[in-house]
């Protein structure tokens, strides 16, 4: 099963993915609510974003802590959103449906808060924002799933493909600038270290076993023998 079937049987199916939907609610809001502010639509200045908690190693340094996991709810403008929303709904989605509600929203928090120390310990300067950090996270708390088989056999390949095509494009990109790789590897590398520990609390789905189909047997019958010497007739 691909990512993009997973996430249709969740959203058709009415699979728990409500962690996922609120952390994705929560991200349009605080956007729509800088939209309705005034600030921008397609994007936001640098200063403004900072206001609303963005990340940046002096303020945090100076005792702003909560801009660690403020700016994972922030975003540079509407395609930087867009992006990361999608993202969010289909790891998210699938990683929900393994580890539950509540450690979701753990792994989303822990993940980011580690890919925020990455980025101020990276970027002297630099104003960040983004839920990229956190998704990154979940990308590894998935892989690490995979590895250690807590998730549907007929997925894992999928699974697999889809970690590495999000993870390698988006690190692709971040080589050409004005992107937080640093958050995106600290957040893949805190989520792998998240993932196990709570893999060990997931219980492996049961795999769904086939019974063999039983054929009916077509039996022919033999034709009877007859003893050439035998000189009766048969009954009329």
């Amino acid at each position: 099963m691909s990512p993009a079937e997973h996430l249709s049987a969740i959203l058709t199916q009415g699979r728990e993915a409500s962690a996922t939907f609120i952390l994705t609610g929560v991200n349009i809001l605080v956007f729509v609510l800088m939209v309705l502010a005034g600030l921008g639509f397609m994007s936001f200045d640098a200063q403004d974003l900072y206001q609303w908690g963005a990340n940046q190693r002096a303020a945090v340094l100076a005792g702003q802590w909560w801009r660690l996991l403020s700016s994972t709810f922030l975003h540079g403008g509407a395609m930087h959103l867009f992006g990361n929303t999608y993202g969010l709904l289909i790891v998210g989605a699938m990683v929900e449906q393994y580890i539950g509600r509540v450690r979701l929203f753990v792994a989303y928090f822990a993940c980011g808060l580690v890919a925020s120390i990455a980025s101020i310990w990276w970027h002297p300067d630099t104003v960040s924002v983004g839920a990229s950090g956190a998704i990154f996270g979940l990308c590894g708390v998935l892989l690490a799933l995979l590895i250690t088989n807590k998730t549907d056999g007929a997925f894992k390949t999928g699974g697999l493909i889809f970690i590495g095509l999000y993870a390698g494009i988006n690190l692709l990109f971040g080589l050409k600038g004005n992107v937080d790789n640093a958050a995106h590897v600290g957040g893949l590398v805190g989520g792998i270290i998240v993932g196990l520990i709570m893999s060990a609390f997931v219980k492996p789905p049961k795999q769904s076993k086939r019974k063999p189909t039983k054929r009916a047997a077509s039996v022919k019958k033999a034709p009877e023998e007859t003893d050439p010497n035998d000189k009766t007739k048969p009954d009329p």
